[in-house]
């Protein structure tokens, strides 16, 4: 089950462009830059994180069960998201389009907090491995999901993956 909850994010993640890579068959790929649209309103939910989402009030709206890629573009940046929970265990996995390298301390932060914004459970992520946590948020309502780097002074726009689902 694990493996094959892996292999469905790697998919997604591929899919969001986050697989890295290549063209396989020798020839240059040109890609588009995706264009990145604010949300008509609070309630439309995004696949890119959008600009200014610097705060809970700012967050952007992720839909369970979707990929949403963001990044770290300035220092002291951090992204918040919100989910809006049925009550239950939500499993959240994390990865990094970027190579960790021990000697930086680079590490992601993602944090899991209530409406009242207590913190309900926080992971590092620091590594292109997946990491996934399981998550109990019990009672049904708004809740909202930060990503930063460890540091303030940081910043590297390497994206990073964030996709939520129920189980």
């Amino acid at each position: 089950m694990k493996k094959l909850l892996l292999l469905a994010t790697v998919l997604a993640l591929t899919a969001c462009g986050g697989g890295g890579g290549g063209d396989a068959g020798g020839g240059n790929v040109s890609q588009s830059p995706a264009i990145k649209e604010p949300p008509k309103s609070e309630n439309d939910p995004v696949l890119t994180e959008i600009e200014s989402n610097n705060s809970k009030e700012q967050s952007n709206l992720l839909t369970v069960g979707k990929t949403i890629s963001g990044a770290i573009n300035i220092a002291g940046d951090v992204d918040w998201f919100k989910i809006q929970s049925s009550g239950g265990i939500y499993t959240i996995n994390a990865g990094v389009n970027g190579v960790y390298r021990a000697s930086s301390g680079l590490k992601w932060v993602v944090t899991v907090y209530d409406e009242n914004i207590s913190q309900v459970f926080s992971f590092d992520v620091d590594q292109e491995h997946l990491v996934s946590a399981n998550i109990n948020l019990s009672t049904p309502g708004n809740y909202y999901i930060s990503t930063k780097l460890n540091y303030a002074s940081g910043s590297n726009n390497d994206p990073y993956y964030l996709a939520i689902t129920s189980q």
